[in-house]
Formats: C-alpha cells, structure tokens, sequence
C-alpha cells in the first residue's frame, strides 16, 4: 500500500498531515479524503457556526507531488 498525505488549505494557508495513511489507491485516498472534509465540517459547524467551503483537501504522495484535490463543496454533495 501507498502512504498518501492529506492536508488541509484554506484561506489561513496550509495544515500539513504529518504521518499520511496508507491506501490501496488514490480512489481510496480520496474517500478518505471526503469523509476527513465532512468530519472538519461537522467540527466547523459546532464550533464556529459554519461550513468552511472554502477549503480543499490535497492528496500528495511520499515525495509531496501533488496527487489530487478534493474541495469541501465535493464532500458536501
């Protein structure tokens, strides 16, 4: 299995993963990807009262290349 690092940008800057998680494949990544986005979310809207759309999910692989990414917008369908 691959290690895929998901973080998280926004408008703040960037929330590097720091241990990644390994997947199958990148189609797994980005599941995983969706349900962390959702949970966020779920979080935003207690804490803060809103969403956050306006973040995305960057799926990179070992060496930082840039895979994927996965809006929130994506997850909220």
């Amino acid at each position: 299995m691959q290690r895929y690092f998901l973080n998280i940008i926004d408008s703040h800057g960037r929330l590097n993963d720091p241990e990644g998680s390994h997947h199958p494949d990148i189609a797994a990544a980005r599941a995983e990807a969706i349900a962390s986005a959702r949970e966020l979310m779920c979080h935003a809207i207690t804490a803060e009262g809103r969403i956050g759309l306006h973040r995305v999910v960057e799926i990179t692989d070992e060496h930082g290349h840039v895979l994927l990414e996965v809006p929130f917008r994506e997850a909220a369908a």
